[in-house]
């Protein structure tokens, strides 16, 4: 079920979990604030949505079923938007796995509706000056907003565009850069849950072939098969 405010085409919040009196309240005090926001239940509909549209922050209510790789799918999809958890206080284990998967921070169910505006506006904020990702020492950056993977150690700087799947996958591989990302992980991240093992293994051939060449274009980097585990970015020799 989508729910969807009338004002919502700019600085959109999703609000993840089961419609309750706490998540009506939530979306109440963003929307005061001028937010448009979007409620969604299941986790795949939430996939599909951050795929389709801008979302600038995303909500996970308290108890909403999701473990700890469909975190790391929401973490990937949602690039530079925060992840915040409502949760429990008390329960400092919950705390701390939330944050260890992918949640940039975890707000107390007790907090007052001004507070969790306030939160979401200052988070909006900080992520307009973020927006990319710096990999290999400054030498490349993985751009946000155009979806632009840029070569900075060349002048005048180059870049080439990047598919959507390409760029979840080079998102992946950049925060991970010099080290083994397994195709279990990639497959997770960029499809959702695994599917049938061959189509994951086949969809997953080409879009490395596709990011390999955009690499042969741009010049500097390589991307590295590990047998049996899968994928590693580095720069070329």
């Amino acid at each position: 079920m989508l729910e969807e405010h009338p004002n919502s085409l700019q600085n959109k919040i999703l609000v993840l979990g089961q419609e309750s009196q706490y998540t009506g309240r939530l979306r109440e005090e963003i929307e005061v604030h001028g937010f448009g926001t979007v409620q969604l239940s299941g986790f795949e509909s939430a996939l599909a949505l951050i795929e389709d549209q801008t979302i600038a922050v995303v909500w996970v209510a308290r108890k909403t079923d999701i473990s700890d790789q469909k975190l790391q799918a929401l973490r990937v999809r949602a690039f530079t938007a925060p992840i915040l958890m409502v949760v429990d206080s008390a329960d400092e284990a919950e705390v701390a796995e939330f944050l260890r998967v992918g949640a940039d921070e975890c707000v107390d169910r007790a907090a007052s509706g001004t507070s969790v505006a306030t939160l979401t506006v200052a988070r909006i904020r900080q992520n307009e000056r973020i927006g990319s990702l710096v990999i290999a020492d400054g030498r490349y950056r993985l751009d946000a907003n155009l979806q632009r993977l840029c070569r900075l150690d060349t002048h005048p700087n180059s870049w080439v565009e990047l598919g959507k799947d390409e760029f979840h996958l080079m998102r992946l591989l950049g925060a991970s850069f010099g080290k083994t990302v397994n195709t279990e992980h990639i497959d997770a991240c960029i499809w959702g849950m695994p599917s049938v093992r061959h189509e994951n293994d086949l969809r997953r051939r080409r879009l490395v072939q596709r990011l390999r060449e955009r690499f042969r274009k741009l010049g500097g980097l390589r991307l590295d098969s590990v047998h049996a585990r899968g994928y590693r970015l580095e720069l070329v020799a």
